[in-house]
């Protein structure tokens, strides 16, 4: 079914139902029992396993339509941006305009159809954002119509046709994973496992000759030289490439396969369990400035007194929240305005979770996916200092010319006044920057959580 020339209304139904199927297939499994982090350990083997296989068969339908639904999407895209190119060669300004809207609309559903498929992935992973950074390697996402889809659908199917409990995300429908083609988890062995999916025969022979070099040790030459002899110059490009993918793998699997991942942000090994430790989130407080937005037009709220939220109908005047910002801001530096962040920023970053996997009603989700509703988060990063110390850590402020000189240099809200803040322990420290205010403000995680994940890495011993 083509979607490409539906309506956004239209498009939003087939968005809710991929949702549905992504997020909150299995609810049913549950039967009369509401899980909640104090009681998912105590579930019965029997009835995890069933739990998971009604997941699998929900991600595995969402994945089918995702997948059908970005090749339908690129191609009409690409139809845009070519008749875009003629109407601007023909100095056609009035349709060249026209045509521009249609393709960056086009773009941003494509967006958000990948950011569905990065629900499953974090699904997948417990939701872990270290590792999440180990899924992604800073490279953009290109075209999936530019992959070898057909090759890798058919190996998600025959591991997943293995067991309910069985599953494969192709990684090229999403933003967050870009190592490796398939993303796979066996919920019966408690195992993640990312592989490549060659096809072709030049692949083959390729990865023949790749799988001999490495289970020989690179010990003889001679081998190389014949390769070279037989595939010429773009063959031996070929198995370059082909080698640097597959360290990236091995490297990446290794490590998720080991059970302790490097935390890059909090500069510690952490353990990877089975059902990942439960952290507070804010989302019943964006839950309530949604609904207030809706009745009302406008609605502000916070947490922890440091994190604001707000909230505005797409109909109403959005400066009233951000006057309000504006007010919180006062004394910071003379004439700025505070430096928002909009919920729906995290469509365009990849190791953004998805606001499909926030706690949030589905109806709520929706809103905010489409526009209807803007939801607005600043962190008053001085407040946040002054919480860590009620909590009990130990800070300091960087100077700016010591936060100038930090890599990678932190800003927006993740500096007051132009300093960083850093959190002391006894043989570490640990500074604040982006990649731990992007899990409080994408991952839902309140102030007080950030700050006992910090806490905690603090008592650990120093990664090497």
């Amino acid at each position: 079914m083509s979607i490409a020339g539906l309506s956004t209304t239209r498009f939003a139904d087939h968005i809710a139902h991929i949702y549905d199927l992504a997020c909150c297939h299995a609810n049913h499994a549950l039967g009369d029992i509401s899980l909640t982090p104090d009681n998912i350990h105590e579930l019965s083997e029997a009835r995890a396993l069933a739990f998971f296989g009604s997941c699998h068969e929900g991600y595995e339908r969402a994945q089918t339509l995702i997948l059908g639904y970005l090749l339908d999407m690129e191609g009409h895209k690409r139809e845009l941006e070519s008749e875009l190119k003629n109407a601007r060669t023909a100095k056609r300004t009035a349709i060249a305009n026209e045509l521009a809207k249609k393709t960056g609309l086009a773009a941003k559903k494509i967006n958000i159809l990948k950011k569905l498929a990065d629900s499953i992935a974090w699904q997948m992973i417990g939701q872990q954002y270290h590792v999440a950074r180990r899924l992604h390697t800073g490279a953009a996402a290109g075209p999936v119509s530019a992959t070898h889809h057909q090759s890798t659908f058919h190996a998600a199917q025959a591991y997943r046709a293995q067991s309910p409990y069985r599953f494969a995300l192709l990684t090229d429908i999403t933003t967050l994973v870009n190592i490796g083609d398939l993303l796979m988890v066996d919920r019966a062995d408690r195992s993640i496992t990312i592989a490549e999916v060659k096809s072709g025969k030049k692949n083959e022979e390729v990865t023949e000759f790749l799988n001999f070099a490495i289970k020989s040790k690179f010990a003889c030459p001679a081998s190389f030289f014949y390769f070279k002899q037989a595939h010429g110059e773009k063959g031996v490009e070929q198995a370059e490439r082909v080698f640097k993918q597959y360290v990236k793998l091995s490297n990446a699997g290794k490590a998720i396969r080991s059970g302790v991942l490097h935390d890059l942000d909090l500069n510690a090994s952490l353990r990877t369990p089975d059902c990942p430790p439960y952290l507070p989130d804010y989302d019943a407080a964006v839950d309530d400035c949604i609904a207030a937005a809706v009745r009302d037009g406008v609605s502000i709220g916070r947490c922890d007194d440091c994190l604001y939220i707000g909230a505005f109908a797409f109909d109403a005047a959005p400066q009233q929240v951000g006057d309000y910002f504006r007010l919180i801001d006062v004394g910071i530096d003379e004439g700025k305005t505070a430096d928002c962040i909009k919920l729906t920023d995290g469509f365009s970053m990849p190791l953004a979770p998805p606001i499909f996997v926030r706690h949030l009603p589905r109806e709520q989700i929706m809103l905010v996916t489409f526009g209807l509703v803007n939801v607005l988060l600043y962190l008053r990063l001085d407040k946040f200092a002054q919480l860590a110390e009620e909590q009990g850590l130990r800070i300091s402020w960087l100077s700016k010319s010591e936060t100038q000189k930090l890599k990678p240099r932190p800003n927006g809200m993740a500096v007051f006044n132009g300093r960083a803040l850093r959190f002391d322990g006894t043989d570490k420290s640990i500074v604040f920057h982006e990649s731990l205010l992007t899990r409080m403000l994408f991952q839902g995680i309140t102030p007080i959580g950030i700050l006992s994940l910090i806490k905690d890495a603090l008592s650990s011993p120093a990664s090497e």
